[in-house]
């Protein structure tokens, strides 16, 4: 029998972190922790999401003060998801993002979707996807609901409801498109779900991605792209036996999307909540956040 082979995806070099949110003044509502209108020096990151627009480069991400008892990702007493209730903007400047892997070559923005913007929903605001939808700037966001919110300028945005998930845990959205149809991804908790719409209106019945593979170990922030005619599929894993911010990536391939539910992963990546950049010449790079540490760093992948 003859086999193809598959390429797989690769870290190569180190990482660089381009990004190191600077303190500010907490403007969420009072918690155990952070209290409205203080100002505190460290905030941390979780997942996010990076848009090229001209020759500008903009993240957008879950961001809260780090609390007093967290030490790091293994060694914290602290709730890590305390206070997310806002989402940190950074933006560089650059033609190509080869120009931006230096160290904290993106600058924090004004914070986006506080809890006082969003006064029909829960403060919580989780793991939002960027891009650009009818000329304007789009974020998708969740948890429970999937929500929309659009801006000209990353102010005043206008937000509306898409769909409610499959429970109340249905969070990081992730959109693919191809020829016209958008792929909405999503994951439940232990299962990737999608639906897909070509308006963003009208969505199909959800269906299943990929399976619970992992004996209840948690899926997390779905990354779907295709090189080469092969659909890739990253997403991260959380099982509470490797800290807070779970840094295994594991990546599944196949020639259809359907088909990615029916292998095991091609290889694992030593990333958090990874996004994919393909930059001007075809380099790819990898986004990791939070490993190896706070922040968002980047490094260059390879397919071997």
């Amino acid at each position: 029998m003859i086999y193809k082979k598959i390429p797989y995806p690769e870290i190569y070099g180190e990482y660089v972190k381009i990004y190191t949110p600077a303190g500010d003044t907490y403007r969420g509502p009072d918690t155990k922790s952070f209290e409205n209108g203080k100002f505190y020096s460290e905030w941390l990151t979780n997942d996010f999401s990076i848009m090229k627009c001209k020759n500008e480069w903009h993240m957008i991400g879950i961001t809260h003060p780090k609390p007093s008892d967290f030490n790091g990702a293994y060694d914290s007493g602290a709730d890590v998801h305390e206070a997310e209730y806002q989402l940190f903007h950074a933006k560089a400047e650059g033609e190509s993002f080869s120009e931006l892997v230096r160290e904290n070559s993106f600058s924090d923005c004004e914070k986006v979707l506080y809890p006082s913007e969003r006064p029909d929903e829960k403060p919580e605001i989780w793991a939002p996807h960027l891009m650009k939808l009818d000329g304007k700037n789009t974020l998708f966001y969740s948890p429970g609901v999937m929500r929309l919110a659009q801006s000209e300028s990353f102010e005043n945005w206008e937000r509306r409801v898409l769909f409610s998930g499959s429970n109340p845990m249905s969070r990081d959205p992730y959109v693919y498109t191809e020829d016209g149809t958008h792929y909405f991804v999503y994951t439940d908790g232990l299962s990737l779900k999608y639906r897909t719409t070509v308006d963003f209106k009208d969505f199909s019945d959800e269906k299943l991605l990929l399976s619970d593979k992992f004996a209840g170990a948690q899926l997390e922030s779905p990354f779907l792209l295709k090189k080469d005619g092969i659909y890739y599929l990253f997403v991260s894993v959380w099982d509470g036996n490797n800290g807070d911010y779970d840094e295994r990536t594991f990546v599944y391939a196949s020639e259809t999307i359907e088909g990615l539910n029916k292998g095991a992963p091609i290889t694992m990546l030593r990333a958090h909540a990874p996004e994919i950049v393909k930059d001007t010449d075809g380099t790819y790079y990898i986004l990791s956040v939070f490993y190896p540490q706070n922040g968002i760093s980047a490094a260059k992948l390879t397919w071997k």
